[in-house]
């Protein structure tokens, strides 16, 4: 990736331990709980899928991959689609076990009740901009950025 065995080695190597740490963690929430709710669902499919993003980010970091191909595009924007659901899937596991869908909850759905569409409607504009590939530079054009053609902050 870098061409620096040592700073490739750390990427690699962190990558993948987060990949082992997401998958088990998911299925030991998934096959030890009681009763299957929907938010032990939730929290496992979201830890799953951060495995998921590691595993593809692992086998990008550590393979010498063609920029062109069809396969790194498709994990490109696979990754990105991970990316961008999982901090929508913790707001509603959070949502979910504090009792925001408990009619008893009146202080919480107080506060969230506005929240909740603005962040709804947040999440599908970003969903749109991973899904529809004229918005998000492929694989090639990223690897191509220069930092003199980023703007300028000062």
């Amino acid at each position: 990736m870098t061409g620096k065995f040592f700073f490739d080695w750390i990427i690699t190597t962190l990558s993948l331990f987060n990949t082992i740490l997401l998958i088990w963690l998911g299925l030991t929430v998934l096959l030890n709980s009681d009763r299957k709710r929907l938010g032990v669902w939730v929290a496992s499919l979201g830890l799953l899928v951060g495995g998921g993003f590691f595993t593809i980010h692992s086998y990008m970091v550590s393979h010498p991959l063609n920029p062109l191909s069809r396969e790194v595009n498709s994990l490109w924007y696979l990754s990105w689609l991970m990316l961008v659901s999982l901090p929508f899937a913790w707001y509603i596991l959070i949502l979910w076990y504090s009792g925001f869908w408990n009619k008893e909850e009146v202080q919480l759905r107080k506060w969230q009740k506005y929240f909740f569409p603005v962040l709804s409607i947040i999440f599908l504009f970003n969903l749109r901009l991973v899904l529809f590939k004229d918005t998000l530079p492929s694989f090639v054009e990223f690897t191509q950025i220069s930092i003199s053609k980023l703007p300028s902050l000062y």
